[in-house]
């Protein structure tokens, strides 16, 4: 395998890692480059035949603080980039906790391997199809609710809100919010009840937001 390595930005430490599959996504893989900060890292791992990018993600990444790394992979071999990715992953986990990472595929096949890692190194990787979608999730949840049992959105609500709330600090009011998103049948009724519950206008409003993905399938009235 001939791999050449392309470095810019100076190194940081680093607590999230993101390995764009760049001949699976191209250029709109990059997207959201520009929230990420100093201390996060970039890989994108290419082909010959994917060695082109738009003037908007070169302007996007010019923009980003974020510390970069282009890989060619040149070997005529079938998932080369999938290994390589998978294989880096792992020799990243082992110099540097803790630390999150996002693969930037549209390839459900990572998804095993990513269970996998989860389960064996207790570090948190996901998949997303940009880095925009790391960041804000939502577009593939509402897909996921719409396509849903029943059963299977009291189980995606729950685990959700169990990962998400966190940041809001309303764990003593975790199982009510819960609650109240699955029994609710409207997006007034949604809104009415978080705002009894919290007596908090604004961190109504922050969940409400945030557990949009749930209630854009419900009616409004």
């Amino acid at each position: 395998m001939i791999e050449k390595i392309y470095e810019c930005s100076a190194q940081t430490t680093t607590n999230r890692v993101f390995y764009i599959d760049y001949e699976n996504v191209g250029s709109s893989g990059l997207e959201g480059i520009t929230e990420l900060k100093s201390s996060d890292k970039v890989f994108v791992y290419y082909g010959n035949d994917h060695a082109t990018m738009t003037l908007d993600a070169h302007m996007n990444i010019s923009l980003s603080n974020c510390r970069m790394i282009f890989k060619l992979i040149q070997m005529p071999v079938k998932n080369a980039i999938d290994c390589k990715i998978l294989f880096d992953i792992e020799e990243e986990i082992a110099k540097v906790k803790p630390i999150e990472i996002c693969i930037v595929s549209k390839d459900n096949d990572y998804d095993k391997a990513i269970e996998m890692f989860n389960s064996v190194t207790g570090v948190k990787i996901s998949r997303a199809v940009t880095i925009n979608e790391y960041f804000h999730p939502s577009t593939i949840l509402t897909k996921i609710v719409e396509k849903s049992t029943q059963k299977d959105r009291k189980t995606l609500i729950t685990d959700f809100c169990n990962e998400n709330l966190k940041s809001l600090s309303v764990d003593d009011r975790k199982e009510e919010i819960i609650q109240i998103m699955i029994s609710s049948k409207t997006k007034v009724d949604v809104n009415n009840k978080l705002s009894k519950l919290l007596r908090d206008s604004k961190k109504a409003s922050q969940i409400y937001k945030l557990l949009n993905p749930f209630v854009v399938a419900l009616p409004s009235n």
